[in-house]
């Protein structure tokens, strides 16, 4: 029996060869914001870590994985249109 990875689109996958990178091939909004923090601290309780510390250690995870990133992004943004506008300027 052969398979087919579909995705949630419904767009059939044509470039895997078993259907291993189904999952890995869309990313979630916000890196999955929300849910990955819920699943990752209870997996970390679930091996023995207090809840409380799991959570916290999520918090930080994400923290310097996901919001951290952004301030020098929109630093970099506004600098990139900034010399955009000046580099379009009629001479």
């Amino acid at each position: 029996m052969k398979t087919r990875t579909v995705f949630v689109d419904g767009a059939p996958d044509n470039n895997s060869t078993d259907g291993t990178d189904a999952l890995t091939r869309r990313t979630l909004p916000l890196g999955g914001a929300g849910t990955v923090e819920v699943l990752v601290s209870f997996a970390l309780a679930w091996t023995g870590v207090p809840l409380a510390n799991a959570v916290l250690a999520v918090c930080a995870y994400r923290f310097f994985n996901l919001w951290l990133p952004l301030l020098p992004a929109a630093i970099g943004l506004r600098h990139l249109k900034r010399w955009r506008d000046v580099v379009s300027e009629p001479r």
